[in-house]
Parts: structure tokens; C-alpha cells; sequence
């Protein structure tokens, strides 16, 4: 779980220590095969073996997407954090309002008389075929800025304890949480900034919301499935030929 350290009333949430180590260590042992990805593909290129380039080809556009999440996730445990005060929270947190850490972050400290309200709303991204439903909150002071303290995935039990962090703001803002529901949300809306997309407005039911979990474990449990028998295949293929 996520560490929340208090000198009261001081409270400071970051990563743990266990989700800091767990991340580079993953990042660190897939790293050496990813960076020799390029060299294999042009060795087999160069040999005329066009079905192997190929298959390797698809391994890698996959193996690349794993390591960016890796490497998004992994600055995120070393960078993010949120310190809760008497009277002011301070943040470091990814810039944008995006469902996903970025690279780039913030720094900013808010006081709580600044604090207009605290809402939070589930957002779910993607088709219908792989819909992910995520937990989100975010800051809305007088001025009308909105900070985003970040998004959770219910299922992921060690990360960063984004809904306790807008509850306890809220407490100490005077104020009671906003609690917006469920909708679905575009991500090419929500990263060009479009903060009426149509789908926003359309508030979806319990039922619903079940249905999307369901939907989402499947599809999780296909795609680990599919990249668990490419690794095999391509392991089986190199022993076969030596």
C-alpha cells in the first residue's frame, strides 16, 4: 500500500517503497532485452528471414508499449507526491488531466481557504471491446483552476490512495467531496482539452458499471494470454533452430 507518514497534522502520501522497488527493478531487467530488440530485427532482415522480422516485429511494438507504462509508472512512484498540512496541501503531480501519468510535472501548494470543491467522478476510457473503468478526483479552487490529484484503478490495491487524498483535503477544506458519478469519457478528448465532449453528459448505472468491469477482466486476461504465447512462440522458434 501506499505510505501515508503523519506528524499530526501533517500527512505525506507517495509511493512505497515496495511499488518503487518492484518498478525498477521490472524496468531494469527488461531493459538489456528491449534496447537488443533493433539489432535482432536487422540481423533477421538482413538473413532474408521476413516471417521471423515480422513476428519479432509485432513482439517489439508490444514489448514497447509495456515499457513506456513501465517507465510512465516508475517516475511517477519516485516523483509523485502530496503533502496535506494544517492549512495548504502541497503537490507534485503530472501536468494535464489525462487518465494516465505523464513526464512532465508540477509542483504547487494550495491553500484550503483557496479551495472552492473537491469532486471525483469513475471515467471509463476506451471501445467497448476493452473499456477500463478508473476512479479519478481533482482540486477546483476560487479562481476556477482545476488541479487533477490523479486517477486509480479499483483492482490495483498498491498504488497511490488518490480518493483518501481528496477526502482528507475536502475535511480540512470544510467542504464534503462532489461526488460526480459515472460517465464515459474520450481520451482524445480529455488530451486535446475538450471538457464538454457530448459523452460527458450521458451518467451510466450501476449495472453498467458492472458490465465494464467484467468486460475489462476479460480482455486483461486475453491480452496477458496473447503476450504469454507470442514469448512462447518466439522462444520455441530460436531453440528450434540452434
Amino acid at each position: 500500500m501506499a505510505e501515508a507518514t503523519s506528524t499530526s497534522p501533517r500527512l505525506h502520501y507517495a509511493a512505497s517503497s515496495a511499488r518503487k522497488t518492484w518498478l525498477s527493478i521490472t524496468f531494469v531487467l527488461l531493459l538489456p532485452f528491449y534496447v537488443s530488440l533493433p539489432a535482432m530485427l536487422l540481423t533477421r532482415a538482413s538473413h532474408g528471414l521476413w516471417k521471423d522480422t515480422i513476428g519479432l516485429g509485432i513482439l517489439a511494438l508490444a514489448f514497447t508499449a509495456i515499457m513506456a507504462i513501465l517507465l510512465v509508472q516508475l517516475m511517477f512512484a519516485i516523483r509523485g507526491r502530496v503533502i496535506i498540512g494544517d492549512k495548504a496541501v502541497a503537490l507534485t503531480l503530472p501536468k494535464g488531466q489525462g487518465p494516465t501519468p505523464r513526464l512532465r510535472y508540477q509542483s504547487r501548494r494550495i491553500a484550503f481557504d483557496d479551495v472552492q470543491k473537491v469532486e471525483a467522478r469513475s471515467e471509463i476510457y476506451g471501445a467497448p471491446l476493452a473499456p477500463v473503468l478508473l476512479r479519478g478526483a481533482r482540486i477546483v479552487t476560487k479562481d476556477d483552476d482545476r488541479i487533477s490529484l490523479g486517477f486509480v484503478n479499483q483492482y490495483d490495491v498498491d498504488t497511490f490512495p488518490v480518493m483518501k487524498i481528496a477526502e482528507t483535503i475536502a475535511v480540512r477544506a470544510g467542504i464534503k467531496v462532489a461526488d460526480q458519478g459515472a460517465v464515459r469519457r474520450s481520451v482524445r478528448a480529455k488530451a486535446l482539452g475538450i471538457k464538454h465532449a457530448p459523452e460527458d453528459s450521458v451518467p451510466l448505472s450501476e449495472e453498467e458499471v458492472t458490465a465494464v468491469n467484467r468486460q475489462h477482466r476479460r480482455v486483461m486476461i486475453g491480452f496477458i494470454g496473447f503476450m504469454v504465447l507470442l514469448l512462447a512462440i518466439g522462444i520455441l522458434i530460436d531453440v528450434v533452430k540452434q
